[in-house]
């Protein structure tokens, strides 16, 4: 064989080896991110489908570790899709006893509101959004939690902070937090317990604080009475915040934001000053984990008018009066549909909702698509003044599907 030949083919082999090999580098890759007490809030941008747009942020968050060895890493490999977290730290002096846990490791969705990092927003909605504004959805996550210290205080759990505008770096005294566990051993919620609530088959304790922290934010915690360690779950969001907006003492649950969408797990204790434990995520992208429902995040229809009309009327409207005149209602009271309507009544229940709407007045205050508190509202409303012992109501709607509720 001559050796223009030889050289030839040797050539296309190695050619042919440097593709393969910068394929499987292509297929391995993998963003890395390790914290400890020297560099406690390292992040990393995730974009899964490379368009550019981030679909999460994740976060180690040694937010309570002042000093300590070990580390925390967390490994999102492109090839799989899945996310591994390794927690192994020892010696842990914290920077708040009252904080009472060591750090939260976690992946957001959104724009959280103790960091100016992101927005996140390469998925099926936008955060954040006021809650009279944002549809309900669910969250489905693929998770596996391995105990390697079968003793150690932990949790696994979804997270949100509902603020009162947009602005980041910290949390008010007038402000919610909220959390939903997976699973969990040793901690328990924050507050004390003030109820139970069952949502897609889960039962859940509901604990409640009226003041986290010296700041004195709300919060509400969820625990599962049989958390699972290794599981497919899927959380609606929608029960949780109606549940915790009907025992909250803020009013204006409608004007609140929904920052954001964390998952990960809090750790240790003041008595417990080391953690091991890992935990893993599968298939976590924001198109497949996230779905959008037709209803209010509070309760009620969505912000957006459906592409077609309803095919059935509404059920028995009240007709409508001339204008000026005031038809007499009482609660609960639905009414869906087009016309320029007038209505009063001597009470509003625990709550009002609109959507669709040109125009919804109440006492010539506007209230036109949004969800307001009611004069039943145990912990106050932002309603004017009854006038002759009246609520006047005006209601324009230009769509079949436009929609007000009164609801006890």
């Amino acid at each position: 064989m001559k050796k223009q030949q030889i050289w030839k083919y040797i050539s296309v082999i190695a050619l042919v080896t440097l593709v393969f090999s910068l394929f499987s580098f292509t297929l391995s890759s993998a963003v890395t991110l390790t914290a400890d007490a020297d560099n406690r809030y390292p992040s990393a941008n995730i974009d899964i489908d490379g368009d550019g747009q981030l679909e999460w942020i994740i976060e180690p968050n040694l937010w309570n570790v002042q000093s300590g060895s070990g580390s925390v890493t967390m490994t999102y490999t492109e090839s799989s899709g899945n996310l591994n977290v390794d927690i192994n730290l020892q010696n842990i002096q914290q920077e708040d006893p009252n904080g009472w846990v060591h750090a939260y490791p976690e992946i957001w969705y959104g724009a959280k509101g103790f960091n100016t990092l992101g927005p996140v927003n390469d998925g099926p909605f936008t955060l954040p959004q006021q809650l009279s504004q944002l549809n309900d959805f669910s969250t489905r996550v693929q998770y596996s939690v391995n105990r390697r210290d079968p003793g150690l205080p932990f949790n696994f759990c979804f997270e949100t902070w509902l603020t009162q505008d947009t602005s980041r770096g910290s949390i008010e005294s007038n402000e919610v937090e909220i959390m939903i566990w997976l699973t969990y051993n040793g901690l328990q919620g924050f507050g004390s317990t003030v109820g139970s609530i069952t949502v897609g088959g889960i039962s859940y304790t509901i604990y409640r604080s009226d003041a986290v922290s010296a700041v004195g934010w709300e919060g509400f915690a969820f625990l599962p009475t049989s958390p699972a360690d290794s599981a497919t779950k899927t959380i609606q969001w929608g029960p949780f915040i109606q549940e915790c907006a009907s025992r909250s003492r803020i009013s204006n649950w409608g004007d609140l934001y929904f920052t954001a969408v964390e998952l990960g797990s809090e750790f240790g204790s003041p008595s417990y000053l080391s953690g091991d434990l890992e935990w893993s995520l599968t298939d976590f992208t924001p198109s497949t984990m996230f779905t959008v429902h037709s209803e209010n995040i509070l309760g009620g229809g969505g912000t957006t008018p459906p592409t077609e009309p309803p095919t059935e009327p509404p059920t028995e409207p009240p007709t409508e009066p001339p204008s000026g005149e005031y038809q007499d209602i009482s609660v609960p009271f639905t009414y869906d549909g087009t016309g320029d309507l007038y209505w009063r009544t001597t009470t509003l229940g625990n709550y009002i909702n609109s959507w669709n709407l040109q125009t919804l007045t109440i006492n010539g205050v506007d209230f036109t698509n949004k969800w307001a508190p009611g004069d039943q509202w145990p912990w106050g409303n932002n309603l004017p003044a009854k006038v002759d012992g009246y609520y006047y109501i005006h209601y324009v709607g230009n769509y079949p599907w436009s929609h007000f509720e009164a609801k006890t």
